[in-house]
């Protein structure tokens, strides 16, 4: 069985950044990666479809496979966090 990365960074990229905060905020890990799957759920998924829409039906670009939807809907979510920390905190 091959391994690919790819299909998996969404996961990466979850535990990587819980691991984080937990260590900068001493807060249990699973109290954190509750956290961030609120944060996904509120600022990713209505952006990853309106970005899916866009991409497969406007541009013809090919379907996504589930772990696609799952890495920009990772990616989509913390991009938006960042930015929302950035310009309005």
């Amino acid at each position: 069985m091959k391994l690919e990365i790819k299909k998996y960074f969404w996961l990466i990229l979850i535990v990587l950044v819980a691991m984080l905060a937990s260590i900068e905020r001493e807060m249990p890990i699973g109290y954190v990666l509750g956290l961030i799957a609120g944060v996904i759920v509120k600022d990713g998924i209505l952006v990853t479809l309106i970005l899916w829409f866009v991409m497969t039906v406007l541009l013809k670009k090919p379907k996504w496979e589930w772990y696609e939807w799952l890495n920009y809907l990772v990616v989509v979510s913390f991009v938006f966090r960042i930015l929302f920390h950035i310009f309005f905190r």
